[in-house]
């Protein structure tokens, strides 16, 4: 093909230059393109590749987080008494007591003095009025009041003497002293003191206190002196 007067290539799309063909005998000069050196490309592509490559790994190993490194083992010998120290013993609790209540306080043997005061002036210059001064007039605790007191009351059975047996009964109740009288129950020799025995017909009643003769005294649960009683003993008819 040929443009203005020029040969073009079909392969190309461009015109080529032409020339007469040389003269016998003159140099021959080569008018074409220069070739592509494309072994310098390929190398080029080479070496962006491989910088491609080592930045994506950069940048992944930047991202990712890092490990804490792991302790050295120590190649020295420590005792275990330099990295653990002895547990401390666990001391049990002290149980408490508790508390020791206080003791009561002491009676006031002032109502039992009154009484006793009260026989010694109702009998004055008498043996039951000379047993009174001798206690009252020293020294005395409330267990010596209360053992006049009894001893007393034993003296005092005539029916006279009524109001002065009650004075005596009710100062010794002051001190917690009381007054033990049983009948008509079996007898107990282990509180009761036999002093006499009556006949009796009814086996029913064999055995069984007819009458308190003297009395007792307690203490709280505590026997100061067993009454002394009068027990029926069965006989039978003749």
């Amino acid at each position: 093909m040929w443009i203005d007067d020029q040969p073009v290539s079909p392969a190309l799309g461009r015109t080529v230059a032409t020339t007469s063909p040389p003269a016998p005998g003159s140099p021959v000069t080569d008018h074409s393109d220069p070739p592509v050196p494309w072994l310098l490309v390929a190398g080029l592509a080479v070496v962006v590749l491989v910088l491609a490559g080592l930045a994506a790994r950069y940048l992944l190993l930047t991202r990712r987080p890092r490990r804490a490194a792991a302790p050295v083992p120590s190649t020295e010998e420590v005792e275990p008494s330099v990295l653990t120290e002895p547990p401390v013993p666990t001391v049990p609790p002290v149980p408490t007591e508790p508390p020791v209540p206080a003791p009561p306080a002491p009676p006031d043997p002032s109502a039992l003095l009154a009484s006793v005061v009260a026989v010694g002036a109702a009998a004055p210059g008498g043996a039951l009025a000379a047993k009174v001064d001798r206690v009252v007039s020293g020294a005395y605790s409330t267990d010596d009041l209360v053992k006049l007191a009894i001893d007393l009351r034993d003296q005092l059975d005539d029916a006279t003497a009524a109001d002065l047996r009650a004075g005596l009964r009710g100062g010794l109740a002051t001190v917690g002293i009381t007054e033990v009288v049983v009948a008509a129950v079996p007898v107990d020799t282990t509180t009761q003191a036999v002093f006499s025995t009556v006949p009796t017909t009814d086996p029913a009643l064999d055995l069984v206190v007819a009458r308190t003769v003297r009395v007792g005294y307690r203490a709280g649960t505590r026997l100061v002196r067993p009454p002394e009683v009068e027990v029926h003993r069965y006989q039978p008819p003749p």
